[in-house]
């Protein structure tokens, strides 16, 4: 790296060359690179400045590091670093003397204590390891302690929920629903739809199907509901939308075990075709079987009796049992 123009010191500034410390101050500890890492042109190649090299120093008033002194009758003060120079005893200087007295005070005691206090050290060094355990072998013990009354609950625990499935109330339900008006329907869990016709004393139910629907409407085929604009677009006001903690139409197909990519299908096609219509047809494919009864006990299980009494509205012109 070199300049046409200028010495090492200075700089081109493309009309004439500038001193480095005119621009960049003068560091302690550092000197300028040549030309202060600048070319000719403008550009940079490094940085201005580098660290003093091992054994030069700059204090922060020269350009350049100069190299440390040495001391010629080797009594060396303080040791130079890159931003100071070495100091030297003189003869005679009092600084001198009590560095000296210290460091021979110093290197006596240190011989003394270790030929006294040899084996007087060795012997409480081995004591104190016989009669007190160390901190990392307590440490050792708390935690072994921690995890053996981590697995005792945890022993506990499985043990309780063991014994409560056991229980003839844990196990699951079946349910076993009172006769409707063609025959009588016993529903189990499985891969189909978990349905309810009305039962006066089902418990299960907030309000009894048989005091909210009449017979006529339950024996009714769910194909009514289709066939009912008025009744689908109430139902279908109700039950599609996402409203949190409200059960919807999601709800409805989990209840019958549909996939839940079918579901998530069905709600973002809603634009053209309603999550709930979509759900009645599949439910009807699968349960040609089915009327509005199992339907309203479908919706009073997911605690939707307010989309229970919109079928009340149901018309006798569009039954079809």
């Amino acid at each position: 790296m070199s300049s046409y123009y200028c010495v090492s010191e200075y700089f081109w500034n493309g009309s004439e060359c500038v001193p480095c410390e005119q621009v960049y101050p003068i560091t302690a500890g550092y000197e300028f690179n040549r030309h202060c890492g600048r070319q000719d042109n403008g550009g940079h190649i490094s940085t201005a400045y580098k660290t003093c090299d091992n054994g030069k120093f700059n204090n922060g008033s020269f350009l350049t590091c100069r190299l440390c002194s040495t001391c010629t009758n080797g009594k060396l003060l303080s040791p130079c670093t890159n931003t100071s120079d070495a100091r030297c005893c003189e003869d005679g200087q009092w600084e001198c003397r009590e560095l000296t007295t210290e460091r021979r005070t110093a290197s006596t005691e240190s011989i003394t204590s270790a030929v006294t206090m040899d084996h007087t050290t060795v012997y409480k060094t081995v004591k104190a390891h016989i009669d007190t355990p160390s901190i990392s072998d307590s440490t050792t013990w708390i935690c072994l302690g921690a995890v053996f009354f981590i697995i005792i609950c945890v022993i506990i625990y499985m043990l309780y929920i063991i014994k409560k499935r056991k229980h003839p109330g844990f196990r699951e339900k079946k349910w076993i629903i009172g006769r409707s008006l063609k025959n009588n329907v016993i529903l189990e869990d499985g891969n189909r739809c978990i349905t309810y016709t009305s039962r006066q004393d089902n418990v299960e139910f907030n309000m009894a199907i048989n005091d909210l629907l009449s017979p006529d409407i339950q024996a009714a085929s769910l194909q009514t509901m289709l066939n009912d604009l008025d009744v689908v677009d109430e139902l279908v006001f109700l039950l599609d939308p996402d409203t949190p903690g409200v059960k919807s139409t999601r709800h409805l197909a989990a209840n019958c075990s549909i996939p839940f990519i079918w579901i998530n299908y069905a709600y973002s096609m809603k634009d053209s075709k309603s999550p709930l219509i979509a759900l009645l047809e599949r439910v009807i494919a699968n349960h040609p079987h089915w009327n509005v009864g199992h339907f309203a006990g479908l919706l009073s299980h997911i605690g939707r009796n307010d989309a229970v009494l919109v079928l009340r509205k149901l018309t006798l012109s569009t039954m079809v049992v």
